[in-house]
């Protein structure tokens, strides 16, 4: 008799109180650093990724136009 291979797609792999024991100390552990503020750098890229996007824009705006 063969045994076929098990993936974690066929069961759950933890039983469901391991699950929800996990669950909660990632989401304990993930809400501290979501609460934490956004690095000055981040803003700073995120500010620039902006300023490059809206001028891409209307200079496709532009190209439109004419």
């Amino acid at each position: 008799m063969t045994r076929q291979k098990q993936t974690i797609f066929d069961q759950p792999v933890m039983g469901p109180r391991i699950q929800l024991h996990l669950g909660e100390q990632l989401r304990q552990f993930y809400s501290s650093i979501a609460s934490e503020p956004v690095p000055q750098r981040f803003l700073a890229l995120l500010e620039e990724m902006e300023h490059r996007e809206r001028s891409r824009r209307a200079e496709t705006s532009q190209e439109g136009d004419t």
